[in-house]
């Protein structure tokens, strides 16, 4: 594994605690948000494993569907999850009224989901070859 797809996923994992630090201050739009970012990092670590830079999140989103969740490298649900927080992330942060329907629930969904996506992302690189040595 290269330094730099390392470098994404201990970003994730980091990215990923400060998602659970916002949870338990009821922070749940922010929560949303850094749960997102933890997915957005684990797909492009996944993505350049295998070779392909992305380089907006649009990009991540388009390229991880196509190339790894529609070619069954993982799971389908997988790429739902990245398009499906990609959505709630831009709500939480640019749509006033629909920051305030992020409750609790949904948010302890969201870090379940990137919890989830992480260690499928770990599972990912592992197969291809890679050690996976983060905190």
């Amino acid at each position: 594994m290269t330094k730099e797809v390392h470098d994404l996923l201990q970003i994730a994992h980091e990215t990923l605690e400060d998602a659970r630090v916002l949870f338990d201050k009821q922070r749940y739009p922010g929560t949303a948000e850094r749960t997102y970012f933890a997915i957005l990092h684990a797909a492009s670590a996944m993505l350049l494993h295998t070779g392909v830079r992305a380089e907006t999140h649009y990009g991540v989103k388009i390229k991880f569907g196509e190339i790894i969740a529609k070619s069954s490298r993982v799971e389908r649900r997988f790429g739902k999850i990245l398009s499906e927080t990609y959505d709630l992330r831009l709500d939480a942060e640019y749509v006033p009224e629909a920051r305030s329907g992020i409750s609790r629930e949904v948010a302890e969904e969201q870090l379940t989901k990137a919890a989830e996506f992480l260690g499928m992302a770990e599972d990912f690189i592992k197969k291809a070859g890679g050690e996976v040595e983060c905190n």
